[in-house]
C-alpha cells in the first residue's frame, strides 16, 4: 500500500511539473493579449484627439481671417468717413477766416514780395504753414472725449496759431492761476532786492476761505523764496505777503496787476487780489494764453 501511495505522488509530481510550464506561456499570452488591446486602445485615442485639434485650428482660422476682414472693413468706412470729418463747420469757419485773413493782407505781402530776398520768401512759407496737434502727443478724435475743462485753448507758441479751444472767451474765475500775475509784476519792479526778507503776519492770513499754510505767523523768507514757494506750493500766505510788501502796498499791487492785464492786451482779466481766493479774479482763456506767452 505504501508503494502505491509513494507511486500515485509520483505521478502527481511529474503531472505538476508538465502543467505549470504551460500555466506560465499562458499567463505571458493572456499579458501580451492585454497589452496589445490597450496600445489599440491608445492609438484610437490620440487619432480622435488629433482630429479634434486639427478641427479646432481650422476654427480658429476661419474665426481669425473673419475678424480681420472685420477690422479691415471698420478701418475701411473709418478713412472714408474722414472726409466728412474734415468738412466740419468749425473747420470751415476757421479756413474761411483764414482765407479772408489771407485776402486782407495780399496787397503788403505782394508788396514785401517783390523786396524779399528767398531766403526771407522761405521763412515766410514756413510760417505761413499751419499747424497741428498730431496724434503722437496723445491728441486723438478718442482722447477729445476725456477733456472736461469747460474752457480750453491750445496755441503754437510760434506762430501763434490756435489748435483748438473750446469756450476760449467765457470769462470765469482762475483761482491760483492769479500767481502767474503776482510773480510778473513783482520781477517787473527794479526798487526792491529779491535778497531782502519778508515776514509772514497777521495781515496775510487767509480771512476769505480759511485755507491751511505751512508758513506760520513770524515765519521769514527772502522775497525770491517767498515768491518761488507761492508758486510752486500755491502758497496762498506767501502771496499775501508779496502782495501786502509791494511799494505802496496791498491797493498799489493790485492796481498795478490790473494795469499789466490790460497792457497785455486782456480786457476780460480782473484782479482783486493777489493769491487767487477771491472770485472776482477772473480771466478767459484765450487771454491766460497772453499771459504766458
Amino acid at each position: 500500500m505504501f508503494r502505491t501511495q509513494q507511486s500515485r505522488s509520483g505521478n502527481d509530481l511529474r503531472f505538476s511539473l508538465l502543467i505549470l510550464p504551460g500555466l506560465r506561456r499562458a499567463g505571458m499570452v493572456v499579458r501580451l493579449l492585454m497589452c496589445s488591446v490597450l496600445l489599440l486602445a491608445l492609438t484610437a485615442l490620440s487619432g480622435k484627439l488629433s482630429e479634434a485639434q486639427a478641427a479646432g485650428s481650422t476654427a480658429g482660422k476661419h474665426r481669425a481671417a473673419s475678424s480681420g476682414a472685420k477690422g479691415r472693413n471698420r478701418s475701411v468706412r473709418k478713412k472714408a468717413a474722414l472726409p466728412a470729418k474734415a468738412r466740419t463747420p468749425a473747420r470751415g469757419r476757421r479756413r474761411g477766416r483764414a482765407a479772408a485773413a489771407a485776402a486782407a493782407a495780399g496787397a503788403t505781402a505782394a508788396t514785401a514780395a517783390a523786396v524779399a530776398s528767398p531766403a526771407t520768401s522761405a521763412t515766410a512759407i514756413t510760417t505761413n504753414t499751419k499747424p497741428e496737434l498730431l496724434p503722437r502727443c496723445g491728441f486723438t478724435e478718442a482722447s477729445r472725449r476725456h477733456i472736461f475743462s469747460r474752457g480750453v485753448y491750445v496755441l503754437d507758441e510760434e506762430t501763434n496759431t490756435p489748435l483748438f479751444e473750446r469756450n476760449a472767451d467765457t470769462v470765469a474765475p482762475i483761482a491760483s492761476v492769479t500767481k502767474l500775475m503776482t510773480a510778473i509784476v513783482w520781477l517787473d519792479q527794479k526798487s526792491l532786492p529779491m535778497a531782502n526778507r519778508l515776514e509772514v503776519t497777521e495781515d496775510d492770513l487767509d480771512n476769505l476761505k480759511f485755507t491751511h499754510s505751512r508758513l506760520n505767523v513770524g515765519a521769514s523768507l527772502s522775497r525770491a523764496d517767498m515768491l518761488h514757494i507761492a508758486l510752486m506750493s500755491s502758497e496762498n500766505r506767501a502771496a499775501a505777503a508779496m502782495s501786502r510788501d509791494y511799494p505802496g502796498g496791498r491797493p498799489a499791487f493790485i492796481a498795478a496787476m490790473n494795469a499789466r492785464a490790460q497792457a497785455l492786451g486782456m480786457p476780460h482779466t480782473h484782479f482783486e487780489n493777489g493769491t487767487g481766493l477771491s472770485p472776482e479774479n477772473v480771466s478767459t482763456p484765450r487771454e491766460l494764453a497772453e499771459l504766458v506767452k
